[in-house]
């Protein structure tokens, strides 16, 4: 990305960039950096540790639909037709992913969430 905004910005437009940085964009890539990256990869990490990854990954479908609603919420933001219904998708999409059919009882922990043990996390099944 640096040597695209070299060759397209010039090099005396990427320094002024840099050297005069706003508090408000600082704190932005603090934030990409820290909470949107180190803690989400955290949480995801930690979930896949604990959790089989068919049981962790359908929620990755839940990103859109959350941020247009936190958009929505946060920036007064009036989501699009289009955005409704397809976050509506996601949302009944994900629905049909982890939640088990009408009627099956669910005894225990589903196999969905079964929990890996300590000696076999990480470990290739045979």
């Amino acid at each position: 990305m640096v040597l695209l905004a070299l060759l397209l910005d010039g090099p005396d437009a990427v320094g002024t960039a840099l050297t005069h940085l706003s508090p408000a964009q600082l704190l932005s890539t603090a934030y990409t950096a820290w909470l949107a990256s180190l803690v989400g990869y955290g949480i995801w990490n930690t979930l896949l540790a604990r959790h089989t990854a068919s049981a962790v990954v359908p929620f990755t479908m839940l990103v859109p639909p959350v941020g247009i609603a936190a958009a929505w919420l946060a920036l007064g933001e009036t989501p699009a037709p289009a955005e409704l219904v397809g976050g509506a998708v996601l949302l009944v999409g994900v629905a049909i992913a982890v939640l088990p059919p009408r009627g099956q009882k669910v005894s225990g922990v589903s196999s969905g969430t079964r929990r890996r043990s300590a000696a076999g996390a990480g470990q290739p099944s045979s």
